[in-house]
């Protein structure tokens, strides 16, 4: 429990020194750090953030970054996304698949994860007005269309 309310005190400390030096940027470098590999104050680009973060006790290291990002997206203008998979995505795979997207789209994003079993197997996600499908059964439904197109095609030619 005590871990717990260190970790907030910590990410809300963070939270103010992002604000002070800019948010975006340390929202990124955090990012950064807590996508895979070992979590530590040394994978930060700029010193200050390293010398902030060396102060945090290792232990409460990583739950302290993560709540930061969750107290750092409530005050950044960030877009709604929906990562919908055919089976349930781990906070690991969502975590990559919101740092791919923002380095795509360069936004900030809230995504939530979906399950839909009838994608078959890889992923479509939807921001705001926008789709990106690379999910099985589109792949298969390009598929068909291109079959479809192509014997068309060539019957349309046979006739000429």
């Amino acid at each position: 429990m005590e871990d717990s309310n260190m970790s907030r005190l910590n990410a809300m400390s963070l939270l103010d020194f992002a604000s002070e030096k800019g948010l975006n940027n340390i929202y990124r470098q955090i990012l950064a750090i807590t996508s895979g590999g070992e979590m530590s104050a040394e994978r930060a680009e700029s010193e200050e953030l390293r010398v902030f973060l060396r102060q945090v006790p290792r232990p409460i290291l990583k739950d302290t970054l993560l709540l930061f990002l969750q107290m750092a997206r409530g005050r950044m203008d960030t877009h709604k996304a929906e990562a919908i998979s055919a089976v349930p995505l781990s906070k690991e795979q969502l975590h990559k698949v919101e740092i791919k997207l923002i380095g795509l789209l360069h936004r900030q994003l809230e995504i939530t994860a979906t399950v839909d079993p009838g994608l078959l197997g890889g992923l479509r996600i939807v921001v705001d007005d926008m789709v990106i499908d690379y999910s099985v059964k589109h792949r298969l439904f390009d598929m068909k269309q291109a079959v479809y197109r192509r014997v068309f095609l060539n019957d349309e030619s046979e006739h000429a």
